[in-house]
C-alpha cells in the first residue's frame, strides 16, 4: 500500500506472540498515523553526538488492534488483505492506543534503498573478483556471510548486545558493523569461508540472529 492508511480503515494485526501455539490475529481501526513516536529526546545511556531513535522519522500506522511480543514483524492488514504497515512495537503508555506499525510506504521505501545497496555490492563484488574466475569461466564460489541491514526499530544498545551474544563480536566490531549498516545499508557480520559446512553455519547464524528480531540476510561470496 503506496498511501495513507485512512483513520477507521479496520485493521487486523497478525503474528506468533509468545505463549500461543501458532498465529495469532487481532482486530481494531487505525486510529492515528505519525512520524515518530513522540518520546522525549532523554539520554537514556546514548551520547548525545547519536540521534535518539531513528525510529523519531518513521511514518507509524497507529491501530487499536492489540499487539504482543512476538508479533513484530508481522502483517498488519486491511479488510481486503491490502498491507498497511508492519507490526512494530507496543507502548504500554498509551495503552489501548499503543500499538504501532511501520507503515507500508515507508518499509517498501525501506526495501527499495536495501535493493539498491545490494545491488551496488553486486556490482561490486564482480568486479573485484573477476581475477577468482576459473579457467572454464565460472566464477569461483568461495563462501557465504551474514549481513546486517539498517535497522530504525531497534536500539544501538540492543543491537550490540545481540551481536555480542549471538555472533560473538566484541564492542569495537560490533560498532563498526552497526556504522556500515547505517551509512552504507548493511555491514558484514560474519564470513565463513571455504569448507563443505559453510553456508550452513551462515544460515544457523543468521536464524540466531532473527530470532532476536535483528534485520539480517545470507549473502554469497
Amino acid at each position: 500500500y503506496d498511501g495513507v492508511a485512512e483513520v477507521g480503515t479496520l485493521a487486523f494485526a497478525h503474528g506468533y506472540p509468545g505463549g500461543v501455539s501458532g498465529a495469532a490475529m487481532t482486530s481494531g481501526i487505525v486510529c492515528a498515523t505519525t512520524k515518530g513516536l513522540g518520546l522525549p529526546s532523554v539520554r537514556s545511556g546514548r551520547t548525545l553526538q547519536e540521534p535518539f531513535l531513528q525510529a523519531n522519522e518513521t511514518v507509524f500506522v497507529v491501530t487499536d488492534a492489540a499487539m504482543a511480543g512476538g508479533m513484530s514483524g508481522g502483517p498488519l492488514v486491511s479488510v481486503d488483505g491490502t498491507v498497511l504497515g508492519v507490526n512494530a512495537l507496543v507502548r504500554p503508555d498509551l495503552r489501548a492506543l499503543g500499538n504501532y506499525a511501520v507503515s507500508a510506504s515507508e518499509c517498501r521505501s525501506f526495501l527499495t534503498k536495501v535493493a539498491a545497496t545490494q545491488l551496488l555490492m553486486a556490482s561490486s563484488t564482480k568486479t573485484s573478483t573477476d581475477s577468482g574466475v576459473t579457467g572454464n569461466g565460472d566464477a569461483q564460489n568461495i563462501g557465504y556471510r551474514v549481513v546486517l541491514y539498517n535497522d530504525p526499530m531497534n536500539t544501538r544498545a540492543r543491537v550490540a548486545k545481540v551481536l555480542n551474544d549471538i555472533a560473538d563480536l566484541n564492542a569495537d566490531d560490533a560498532n563498526q558493523v552497526m556504522m556500515d549498516a547505517h551509512t552504507t545499508g548493511s555491514g558484514i557480520v560474519r564470513e565463513f569461508i571455504l569448507g563443505d559446512d559453510c553456508a550452513k553455519f551462515a544460515q544457523d547464524l543468521c536464524e540466531s540472529l532473527r530470532q532476536q528480531d535483528v534485520l539480517v540476510e545470507v549473502e554469497r561470496l
